[in-house]
């Protein structure tokens, strides 16, 4: 994404290969209570859980996630069962994370910084 990617243009990945990557970066930019060592991820958080690090938006943030996942996707083979289940496991758990995102809107401290309710001064961005 840092070299200006046009989205128009969809990299040709081997799908296999890809979706072990993309799992791996998936996994390690998820909060820390969110158990990572197995797949797919539980699917169990608490009220008011701290979202941080996956509530960024523009390229380099949710985009990128479904951007990345689109490419996985359309590598895969519709013969491929294996490869379409892996893929499934992980578009059920970004939904999963996103719906949880949308639950705690305006929960979090960022989110909180940006409308200015916290006690700190607003500062010139």
């Amino acid at each position: 994404m840092q070299r200006r990617r046009r989205f128009d243009l969809t990299p040709k990945v081997n799908a296999t290969e890809f979706g072990a990557e993309w799992r791996t970066w998936w996994t390690s930019i998820q909060p820390a209570w969110r158990e990572a060592d197995d797949w797919p991820l539980s699917h169990v958080a608490s009220s008011g859980a701290d979202w941080g690090v996956l509530e960024h938006a523009g390229t380099n943030g949710l985009f990128l996630i479904l951007m990345a996942l689109s490419w996985w996707g359309t590598e895969i083979p519709s013969q491929c069962d294996k490869r379409r289940a892996d893929f499934v496991l992980a578009i059920h758990d970004v939904q999963w994370v996103l719906m949880e995102l949308v639950k705690n809107m305006g929960t979090s401290k960022k989110r909180d910084a940006d409308n200015g309710s916290m006690e700190q001064p607003a500062t010139k961005r």
